[in-house]
């Protein structure tokens, strides 16, 4: 599971990186990456432990709040970054955003246990 995790953190800061700093074509290839290794992931049967209460809950948590934090960064970047609003990349500089933050609190969830 950690794999999984630390292959979407790496996806949402190359996405956040290249949203930032490139044209608009550049910024698809992390989520055009992430979409192909997670079907060759799926191929290989990548199979997840049986998941306890405490994960479940804090998998619930984490989901929540990240879900909570897109939709926030969306409004942030739709109405506050020009650059974003004219491209149509607010969408994907959240959605990066998104796997960064869901990643990052995912596996610091997981390092405490």
């Amino acid at each position: 599971m950690r794999k999984i995790e630390l292959l979407y953190l790496i996806c949402g800061l190359l996405g956040v990186i290249l949203t930032l700093s490139c044209k608009v074509s550049y910024a698809v290839f992390p989520a055009i990456a992430l979409g192909l290794i997670s079907v060759f992931l799926v191929r290989k049967n990548v199979k997840h432990k049986e998941l306890s209460s405490k994960e479940v809950k804090a998998k619930q948590i984490v989901s929540i709040s990240s879900l909570i934090i897109w939709g926030a960064s969306s409004l942030l970047s739709y109405f506050f970054i020009d650059k974003f609003k004219d491209d149509g990349l607010w969408f994907m500089f959240s959605s990066y955003i998104f796997l960064v933050v869901y990643s990052t609190m995912y596996m610091l969830i997981i390092s405490n246990d």
